[in-house]
């Protein structure tokens, strides 16, 4: 399984439906949140592979921080 720019597209627009975001760090709702778009992006042909609840939270976790270290060393 390997991720590429395509596929970080893909998970960015299915996390903005659900926006597992509005939800408090730990809960039922947040975790569903997930899911859903663990289960569309498994329904989707545009990936071959399958992913879980946790492979795309740590996914948009690692593109989250690879965003903030760019964003901070362009402001230096």
């Amino acid at each position: 399984m390997e991720w590429t720019e395509r596929h970080d597209v893909i998970l960015a627009r299915e996390i903005l439906v659900p926006g597992p975001f509005r939800f408090k760090k730990g809960s039922v709702d947040k975790g569903k949140a997930w899911s859903t778009i663990a289960d569309s992006l498994n329904s989707s042909l545009d990936l071959i592979f399958k992913v879980s609840q946790r492979s795309v939270r740590e996914r948009f976790a690692l593109i989250q921080d690879k965003y903030k270290k760019k964003n901070n060393k362009d402001e230096e």
